[in-house]
This record gives structure tokens, C-alpha cells and sequence, in this order.
């Protein structure tokens, strides 16, 4: 999405939208709104780690949930650390 400065606008302009397509989007609070290929694509926003705890439980079920590596101890981890 490419921002163009116009009469002092810094790129962030208001919008207005139909209460339809807000009401189709209401699924989350959050909208994105950008300008692709000349059009104007409006969706909901999607979080990053929305799906983690699905992948996580996939990964589990296969088996490719272990660490790689085994776990080491530092100087902190047998001195100064209290359990």
C-alpha cells in the first residue's frame, strides 16, 4: 500500500463505509483498509498467532513438538537460580 501526502494529510485520510459491509466484516473489531491494483480492498484484521494453538496441538499429535537440541545448564542456571 503506498501513502501519498496531499494538503497535509500524513497519509491517513477518513473513509466513509456502508453499514453492510461493516456488519459483513463485524467478526472482529479491527478492519484493515488498503489500496491494491486500483481498487480498494477492505477485510478483517487477522493476528498473527490466531491460529498458533492449533498448529501446536498438530505438531504435538506427529510427534514434532521436541526440542532439537538438548537442553544445557549455565554457571546462572546451577548457582544463582532458585527453584
Amino acid at each position: 500500500m503506498q501513502k501519498t501526502r496531499q494538503n497535509g494529510n500524513r497519509g491517513e485520510s477518513k473513509v466513509t463505509v456502508s453499514s453492510f459491509l461493516l456488519k459483513q466484516l463485524r467478526q472482529g473489531k479491527v478492519i484493515q483498509v488498503a489500496y491494491k491494483k486500483n481498487r480498494l480492498v477492505i477485510h478483517r484484521q487477522h493476528h498473527p498467532r490466531a491460529r498458533w494453538a492449533d498448529q501446536f496441538r498438530k505438531m504435538a499429535t506427529r510427534g514434532d513438538d521436541k526440542m532439537l537440541d538438548e537442553p544445557t545448564t549455565t554457571k546462572f542456571d546451577q548457582e544463582d537460580w532458585e527453584w
